[in-house]
C-alpha cells in the first residue's frame, strides 16, 4: 500500500517481481505521482510483459480530485489495456484533495482485498 510517492513506489515494485509468484498479492496505490514514472521503468514494464503475460495481481488505485485521480486512472487504464492474464484493476476517484486521500481509499479498498464470503 502506498499514498502519493509510495504509490510510485508500489507501482514500481509491481514490476520488480517474480513473474510466477509475486511478492504482494494487492497492490493498493493511492493518489500515486505517476507523472514521475521515467523511462526506466516503462522499459522494465515492457521487459516484464514481453517476458510474461502473467501478472497475478489486483491492482487497486485511487485518485483524488484535486489531486493526482487523472494520473492515477491512466496509469489504471495502461495496465487494463496490456491484457495480463490474471490482473484485476480497479480504480475509484474521490473529490476530495490530496491530503485526505487515505481514509477513503483504506476504508472502499479493504472489501476488496478481504471480501466477505
Amino acid at each position: 500500500m502506498g499514498i502519493s510517492l509510495g504509490a510510485l513506489f508500489g507501482a514500481v515494485l509491481l514490476d520488480d517481481k517474480p513473474i510466477v509468484t509475486p511478492f504482494f498479492k494487492n497492490h493498493l496505490l493511492f493518489d500515486g505521482t505517476f507523472n514521475s514514472l521515467t523511462s526506466k521503468y516503462i522499459d522494465a514494464e515492457n521487459t516484464r510483459f514481453n517476458t510474461s503475460h502473467e501478472l497475478n495481481v489486483q491492482l487497486i488505485l485511487t485518485g483524488a480530485t484535486p489531486g493526482n485521480s487523472a494520473r492515477a486512472s491512466a496509469f489504471a487504464d495502461r495496465y487494463r489495456q496490456r491484457g495480463y492474464q490474471g490482473l484485476t484493476v480497479v480504480f475509484k476517484a474521490y473529490p476530495i484533495p490530496h491530503a485526505s486521500i487515505a481514509a477513503p481509499s483504506f476504508s472502499d479498498c479493504i472489501d476488496l482485498v478481504y471480501p466477505a464470503n
